[in-house]
């Protein structure tokens, strides 16, 4: 377990030096998203045989103009994930907040988030979650935003809080590059105008509520993109990569962590019943509806 952690620290510690030396900026707003995730066979700690994860999302997101300074956001996700051989994992997140531009150069966005994740036979809203994320943004010039923020959430394994730095930069006419460190990060080159490439990277904890027991489920992905404009709103994206350290770990339920900030984890001494720890190739498909800022 010390090696694993060790070898999280290190690499995030490495992306961080890079989000920091260079950087994008996003120009549009992802209205919904349709997608496929398919990992080739993976197995388990226990001698199981191989087995492939797969699994769609949905999410969709509705800005409502309040004032000329404020917008609304609700908005909903859905993620499935399945094991083979039939292992169901559902996450389901509902989300209702704000952005306010509080000055020329600032703006402050807060966001509620409430969520339940779901495994096997547990019912919808078992292990609902509740979390929120605070930000506030400041457009340094016409190219470069930073932003300084906080997540935190009661997740099914103890209190998590995530400070994170987000970077909005156009490096040049077609290299930009944006994110939120350590959750995500994003370089694009634009090809031309209807097609876009690059390196993306997404570090994710997540878990899920079962009958008696509750699954973590951590990933480390890298990838490949390319997409294409179908029509200026309407984009086609196809990924291809690698989860460097992706695992699903299983636990008792009430077997929790005191607190997590970040990757420190203060007080956990639980005891792991079942692992997932092999990973694999993947490739995912999805359909993009977006809208220019």
């Amino acid at each position: 377990m010390f090696r694993k952690n060790t070898v999280r620290f290190i690499i995030m510690t490495a992306l961080l030096v890079f989000s920091l030396l260079r950087t994008q900026g996003q120009d549009y707003i992802e209205i919904g998203q349709l997608g496929y995730r398919y990992s080739f066979p993976t197995s388990a700690s226990d001698g199981d045989t191989a087995r492939s994860v797969y699994g769609a999302r949905f999410n969709i997101l509705l800005p409502v103009k309040i004032s000329e300074k404020t917008y609304f956001l609700p908005g909903f996700r859905f993620w499935q994930y399945r094991v083979d051989p039939g292992e169901n994992f559902k996450w389901y997140l509902f989300q209702a907040g704000i952005q306010t531009q509080i000055s020329e150069k600032w703006n402050l966005q807060v966001l509620p988030l409430l969520r339940t994740g779901i495994y096997q036979d547990a019912k919808f809203g078992d292990g609902f979650q509740v979390g929120v994320l605070l930000s506030a943004n400041k457009q340094i010039n016409e190219d470069l935003m930073l932003g300084y923020g906080i997540y935190t959430n009661h997740e099914l394994f103890g209190q998590l809080l995530q400070p994170f730095l987000a970077i909005d930069w156009q490096i040049s006419d077609r290299w930009r590059l944006f994110g939120s460190f350590p959750m995500y990060n994003t370089l694009s080159y634009s090809i031309n105008e209807r097609w876009n490439t690059g390196l993306n990277y997404i570090g994710l904890v997540t878990s899920f509520m079962g009958d008696g027991v509750y699954t973590e489920r951590s990933s480390l992905d890298f990838d490949w993109f390319i997409e294409y404009y179908i029509t200026p709103q309407i984009v086609a994206q196809a990924r291809f990569g690698y989860p460097v350290d992706r695992t699903f770990e299983e636990y008792a339920e009430g077997d929790k962590v005191d607190f997590t900030l970040s990757l420190l984890r203060f007080g956990n001494d639980r005891e792991l019943l079942r692992e997932f720890d092999k990973s694999q190739f993947l490739a995912s498909f999805n359909l993009f509806f977006r809208v220019k800022k």
